[in-house]
């Protein structure tokens, strides 16, 4: 089963802590992911990225991950109201392709 990262919302009001995991989480936005452990590689990686940056600003309030459905969303711990970004994915239904190319020749 493939997924599909459907939508990543990113919010103007956080610290440079959530400025730097915005810009990691959204060079994923709009990516085929190839199947369910790959998914979950990438939604280690970002856990992972979430505690490099809890380490590197250490004065801030740490960053929570949490996942729901078909969503993860990132917020300070104990405050969910203050969103830093939510990923939301999709399974991929199929995939349409067509015989013919671009002028309509058949292959």
């Amino acid at each position: 089963m493939q997924y599909f990262i459907d939508h990543i919302q990113v919010y103007a009001s956080v610290n440079q802590k959530g400025l730097a995991l915005q810009k990691f989480v959204l060079q994923y936005k709009h990516m085929l992911v190839a199947d369910y452990n790959t998914l979950c590689h990438l939604r280690d990686t970002i856990k992972a990225k979430i505690d490099e940056l809890n380490k590197t600003y250490p004065r801030t309030i740490p960053l929570s991950f949490d996942e729901t459905g078909g969503q993860w969303t990132v917020y300070p711990k104990e405050n969910s109201e203050k969103t830093v970004l939510y990923l939301q994915y999709e399974k991929v239904r199929g995939i349409y392709s067509t015989p013919c190319n671009a002028r309509g020749d058949v292959s």
